[in-house]
């Protein structure tokens, strides 16, 4: 069988013989939430965008598109470059390049017409137009960033931010493909109030858009959704696409704030136990920089499984110590033991590779083309 690019095949090693700390994918739930997101959007009548920040693999964003997802979002120049040169295209850059580095660095996809990017700016937006206009290429298509009340990037949905979209579309060099919002905001929301949530930022950006065609300008895609607000959403409600993320192995974050279930989550950290230096307590061989320093109130910097009473209290860069409840658990050094991290995409982004696994086996590794490590 062919293996697609990024993917090794192993021998059928199975995991007592893996080194630690080591990522592992379970195919089974991996694949499930693949499907189970793709069957969401389209029976919602909308278009998938996902973001590739949680997973940075040529692999795993190859296996969306062949789900129906009609492009890849990624968040650094470098990332849509690295998905680009793999093959994909349309790839939409959802953070504002700035700087002739920046343009530089991105300028065989721009020359190509295949890179959509994201800004809230008319400077970021001039210098865009004027990079494209010199380098003779075809108009680059732009989705301005709309607040929607996350209070990070994006111009204040309704007239601040049409009248400055408007604006944009009139740049040369540049065409107004549509708007889009990242509802951060949603995490702090709960469970019971996402369906809300989803139709307050659906709300806002038809109401933007409605102001940028009313004064002449076309608006065509309206794109937000996150891991906790895609399911939620409908092209009833206005929107055209959503850009979910962590879904695709979800976390503890995205459990607790009510994106997905604790048997949906995909991805485990798996470690070795390398001290226990008293009856109280046993320490991992994942630190902050495998785990990062992601905390959670309940759960620490990682959920233990399988130890009751078993708590990931402190981290140091190469040690993560977990207390106990119980001085009598029985767990001693060379034991391995998993962890499912607090913020999946932020440990993914710290590895080199990530092993898919079917029980206690390694089927593939995965290599993370764009993550940090691979730089």
């Amino acid at each position: 069988m062919t293996l697609p690019v990024g993917v090794a095949r192993l021998p059928r090693v199975r995991l007592p013989e893996l080194d630690t700390p080591a990522v592992l994918i379970d195919r089974s739930r991996y694949e499930a939430n693949l499907r189970r997101m793709a069957e969401c959007v389209r029976s919602n009548g909308l278009a998938l965008r996902p973001h590739a920040k949680t997973h940075k693999s040529t692999t795993i964003g190859r296996r969306q598109i062949e789900l129906g997802a009609i492009g890849l979002t990624v968040a650094k120049p470098e990332e849509a470059m690295v998905f680009w040169n793999a093959g994909f295209s349309p790839v939409f850059l959802a953070y504002p390049p700035i700087g002739d580095h920046k343009l530089e660095r991105l300028r065989p996809a721009i020359e190509a017409g295949s890179l959509i990017v994201g800004l809230d700016d008319l400077w970021v937006a001039r210098q865009l137009g004027e990079f494209a206009t010199r380098i003779g290429a075809p108009d680059v298509p732009v989705m301005f960033e709309t607040d929607v009340g996350m209070g990070r990037t994006g111009l204040a949905y309704g007239g601040v931010a049409a009248r400055a979209a408007v604006e944009v579309g009139r740049i040369k060099g540049l065409r107004l493909a549509g708007i889009y919002a990242h509802e951060g905001h949603a995490h702090a929301a709960g469970r019971a109030h996402l369906r809300e949530v989803a139709a307050e930022v659906s709300g806002r950006l038809v109401a933007t858009a409605q102001l940028i065609r009313a004064a002449g300008q076309s608006c065509d895609v309206l794109s937000a959704g996150t891991c906790l607000t895609a399911w939620h959403m409908s092209r009833d409600d206005g929107l055209t696409e959503v850009r979910p993320g962590t879904y695709v192995f979800n976390d503890v974050r995205t459990v607790v704030d009510g994106g997905a279930e604790w048997d949906q989550c995909a991805v485990t950290i798996l470690a070795t136990v390398i001290s226990r230096p008293d009856a109280a307590r046993f320490v991992i061989d994942a630190g902050a920089k495998t785990l990062t320093t992601a905390y959670d109130e309940n759960y620490g910097f990682g959920l233990v499984l399988g130890i009751k009473g078993a708590r990931l209290a402190r981290l140091s860069e190469e040690h993560g110590v977990v207390t106990l409840e119980d001085s009598s658990v029985d767990v001693r050094v060379g034991d391995r033991v998993s962890v499912i991290p607090i913020h999946v995409c932020v440990a993914v982004n710290m590895q080199h590779e990530l092993h898919m696994v079917e029980g206690d086996q390694i089927l593939d590794t995965v290599c993370v083309d764009a993550g940090l490590m691979t730089h």
